[in-house]
């Protein structure tokens, strides 16, 4: 909803740069449509080069107790990333996953956060992620 709300203002913008022949919207259209496109190809640039991981290879938890996951992120690029939203899904056996965001930052190339969540049922746990 926010996209197209920013779209149909850009189109607006350009529509009464149009009519009045106004050199100051027009910057501010193009200005607009320049930092749309930067933004865009950074945010696939800072995706492709930010790597979220476990921290630890094998855990153990316990049935209804809160649990936490030790996770590891990784930046290889060369821009620093300050901040970055992950959210992630945890299924258990054939059940509807749980959703959940986490914010983490990793300013420095590799850093360690911890997700808390609390599990239902005792066997194999599979992890979900999107970045």
């Amino acid at each position: 909803m926010k996209k197209f709300a920013f779209l149909a203002l850009l189109f607006f913008i350009f529509y009464i740069a149009g009519m009045y022949e106004s050199p100051a919207l027009m910057v501010l259209f193009l200005t607009q449509i320049f930092l749309m496109a930067v933004m865009g190809v950074l945010a696939v640039y800072l995706k492709n080069h930010l790597l979220v991981s476990f921290g630890e290879e094998l855990v153990w938890a316990e049935k209804d107790c809160p649990f936490t996951w030790s996770l590891r992120a990784e930046n290889s690029g060369r821009l620093p990333i300050s901040r970055f939203c992950m959210s992630f899904r945890v299924y258990e056996k054939k059940k509807a996953g749980k959703k959940g965001k986490c914010m983490g930052t990793a300013r420095t190339r590799r850093v360690r956060f911890s997700l808390k969540i609390r599990l239902s049922t005792a066997g194999f746990i599979f992890f979900g992620r999107k970045i």
